[in-house]
């Protein structure tokens, strides 16, 4: 691995949890699905606090992934 400056890159903590193999049950990024209740849900956090950005139904994957695009540019914007 060449771990050279030039060939380092900045990230946020979402890009590199985005990166990193972790298995999820969506194929998007901060979409899970919950089982018992039949849905996609979309949970955004930071430091300690976690907020919940919606439910939606089973067909709804893309949706969700929307949803929680939204919220982080929201979020992204307030930082700025």
């Amino acid at each position: 691995m060449d771990l050279r400056r030039a060939n380092l890159k900045i990230m946020s903590r979402r890009e590199v949890s985005q990166h990193m193999r972790i298995p999820r049950s969506s194929k998007y990024p901060g979409v899970s699905y919950n089982e018992s209740l039949d849905t996609w849900q979309v949970h955004m956090g930071e430091g300690q606090q976690v907020k919940c950005i919606g439910q939606f139904k089973s067909d709804e994957e893309e949706k969700a992934y929307q949803a929680d695009l939204e919220a982080f540019n929201e979020l992204n914007q307030g930082k700025n």
